[in-house]
């Protein structure tokens, strides 16, 4: 905020098929789930972002998670047809 970085976080791993393949990532407000119970969405947020980055790390996932999330991706796309 104002040229300094407020926050840093890290999510080691997520869940395959935790959320719905609607949930959005959004920046500025929530229009989908809140991820937290402590507020309504969609929550906007009333300053001006100027800049989001984002870094991917290394993969972390095994042969096995690669595989269910590419059926869940293909169950997902048979959905939406």
């Amino acid at each position: 905020m104002n040229d300094r970085e407020v926050g840093r976080g890290r999510v080691e791993k997520t869940v395959p098929a935790r959320f719905s393949t609607e949930e959005t990532f959004d920046v500025g407000r929530d229009t989908a789930s809140p991820v937290s119970t402590e507020y309504d969405s969609p929550f906007p947020f009333a300053g001006t972002l100027k800049k989001v980055e984002i870094s991917l790390g290394e993969d972390s996932l095994t042969a096995e998670e690669h595989v269910a999330i590419d059926e869940i991706e293909a169950a997902a796309a048979q959905d939406r047809q």
